[in-house]
């Protein structure tokens, strides 16, 4: 059978320097029309609940729609960020060697 991984990368396999935070601030804004002014703690948490906590810490109800709407706004930023992303971001110790070492291994990989 084959094995399949799913990554999450920011965090695991790289390290943004603040551009991940500037690209779901603007997204957050163009989707529910607010600033962001807080954000909630992000590391280890999957995408819906990075949209939903910080809507919740500015008095917002989101549905499913919302952050559908969000995760293709924030995909978007990113693509028309790569730019300050490739300059800013970097790869964490390690991730060459560990994405290698899996391909080696016949494991599928994602992110």
């Amino acid at each position: 059978m084959p094995r399949l991984l799913l990554w999450d990368i920011d965090h695991t396999l790289i390290e943004t320097r603040g551009v991940g935070r500037a690209l779901s601030a603007a997204a957050f804004e163009q989707v529910t029309g607010k600033r962001m002014r807080a954000q909630a703690a992000i590391s280890g948490i999957a995408e819906p609940v990075i949209f939903r906590e910080p809507a919740k810490l500015h008095g917002l109800k989101t549905t499913r729609a919302d952050f559908e709407r969000f995760a293709q706004v924030l995909a978007e930023e990113h693509v028309a960020n790569a730019r300050d992303l490739r300059e800013r971001g970097a790869a964490l110790p390690g991730t060459a060697a560990a994405l290698e070492a899996l391909h080696t291994a016949g494991v599928r990989q994602t992110a």
